[in-house]
């Protein structure tokens, strides 16, 4: 920043308001129970995040879709909140 002190502009900082977890997966997955464990990880992940800054939810959301770049295959997407 061309040597100009930030520090101070946010003497306030607010808690934060919503916490969002997007993954991607590296390789395709191909069972139930794999997709179970990978978003029971991210979960997991998200809310030791909430409980690392003394935070609750009040609402979780998953989205789940295939890889839409993948046109030969069937896509699917779905959401449960």
């Amino acid at each position: 920043m061309q040597g100009i002190v930030c520090d101070g502009l946010h003497p306030n900082a607010q808690s934060r308001q919503n916490l969002v977890r997007s993954r991607s997966f590296g390789k395709r997955i191909g069972t139930l129970e794999a997709l179970q464990a990978a978003v029971t990880h991210h979960v997991s992940s998200g809310a030791e995040a909430l409980r690392k800054d003394g935070l609750t939810a009040s609402a979780v959301s998953v989205f789940l879709h295939t890889d839409f770049f993948r046109e030969d295959s069937p896509q699917y997407h779905n959401s449960l909140a």
